[in-house]
């Protein structure tokens, strides 16, 4: 069977219809397109920069709570602990995965000491956001 009989259009003179085509030139829509996509990249950007300051300010005071929680000195450890666990909330805000991977490095930590202080420990002063569950 032919197009024709079976659509009713002619297959040599079928033009197809453009959806979401505005007025604008294909040289205007791509430039705004680059825009966009330029806008992200800055986003992206800024958020690495913070990322990083972030995790450079993490590797002191996780170094600082670490020594001073295994060698047991309960008074500093409570102060190096709520720094760290306010770090690790920044850093849990902008990117899940490297705080999932602290958090690792911080359980590794406590487990050396099982009989220590909560108020020595990092994971009790985290404040971990519940994942919202989809209703459905």
């Amino acid at each position: 069977m032919s197009v024709k009989k079976l659509l009713n259009e002619d297959n040599y003179k079928y033009v197809p219809k453009q959806n979401n085509v505005g007025d604008k030139p294909l040289w205007l829509a791509r430039e705004e397109a680059a825009e966009t996509l330029k806008q992200q990249v800055k986003l992206y950007n800024r958020g690495l920069k913070k990322l990083k300051s972030l995790l450079a300010t993490l590797k002191l005071n996780f170094i600082n709570w670490s020594t001073v929680y295994i060698d047991e000195i309960e008074s500093k450890a409570n102060k190096n602990a709520i720094n760290t666990a306010r770090t690790v909330n920044e850093i849990e805000k902008i990117s899940e995965s490297s705080a999932n991977e602290v958090n690792r490095l911080i359980e590794k930590i406590e487990s050396l000491r099982p009989d220590a202080p909560e108020e020595a420990r990092v994971s009790t002063k985290r404040k971990r956001r519940r994942r919202k569950q989809n209703k459905s």
